[in-house]
């Protein structure tokens, strides 16, 4: 038998609780399996084989951190790849008017983390391109993505220490979009 640490997330009113569980089974599938049996409304954020010699560390991003990403990234950190389209404009502006959040960069993080609004991001080169996506669900697996990458998650780093730049913001904000480094 091996050991199978769970990280997941059940939904509370407006929120969500994180949890962690440790599942005893055969091979990962069989582990996931009586997860799930015992906890149907729980979403599973990640699951890790326990070794002796692994510790996990888990940290949380604070909403300050993400508004610096997005503010320096959109206003100028990623102009170079990034473009927001005028449906994409609408989409934040009805669920954070101008009136409530004058700028566009923080109102996007607002419509997508605190109205589930799912926002396209395309090409600069190609504006009818989308490239990706920036939605409530995969900042949390793509933030994780980025922590894990031995190249780029310095970038993480220095934003959480606040010591973040035009090019820290910008590859955290492809990793949020895209989930990958892609344009250099």
């Amino acid at each position: 038998m091996r050991k199978y640490l769970i990280f997941y997330w059940k939904e509370t009113g407006d929120d969500c609780d994180w949890h962690e569980r440790t599942v005893e089974a055969p091979n990962i599938e069989t582990a996931l399996t009586l997860f799930k049996d015992r906890n149907p409304f729980a979403k599973i954020d990640s699951i890790e084989l326990v070794t002796k010699d692994k510790i996990t560390i888990r940290q949380e991003v604070p909403r300050s951190v993400l508004e610096n990403v997005f503010v320096t990234a959109i206003e100028g950190g990623s102009n170079y790849w990034y473009y927001l389209s005028n449906s994409a404009v609408k989409l934040i502006r009805k669920a954070v008017p101008k009136e409530q959040e004058p700028y566009l960069a923080i109102a996007m993080l607002k419509a997508v983390l605190d109205h589930n609004v799912i926002v396209p991001i395309n090409d600069a080169e190609d504006e009818l391109e989308v490239v990706g996506h920036l939605s409530n669900e995969t900042i949390q697996k793509r933030l994780n993505t980025l922590s894990k990458d031995k190249g780029l998650k310095w970038c993480l780093e220095a934003e959480l220490s606040g010591n973040g730049d035009g090019e820290t913001s910008d590859v955290v904000f492809q990793f949020l979009t895209m989930g990958e480094y892609t344009y250099a």
